[in-house]
C-alpha cells in the first residue's frame, strides 16, 4: 500500500506553504482502511 508520514506541530499537521493531503479514487468505489500511528518525540 501507500504511506505518508507528518509531522504533528501545536495539534495541527506540518505542512508546507504549497502541501496538501489529498486522497484520490481513481478505481472507483471500494472499501478502504485508513490507520494512524502516533508517536511523541
Amino acid at each position: 500500500g501507500n504511506g505518508i508520514t507528518i509531522a504533528i506541530e501545536n495539534g495541527k499537521l506540518d505542512l508546507g506553504t504549497y502541501q496538501n493531503v489529498l486522497l484520490l479514487e481513481m478505481d472507483g468505489p471500494k472499501q478502504r482502511e485508513l490507520r494512524c500511528k502516533v508517536l511523541a518525540g
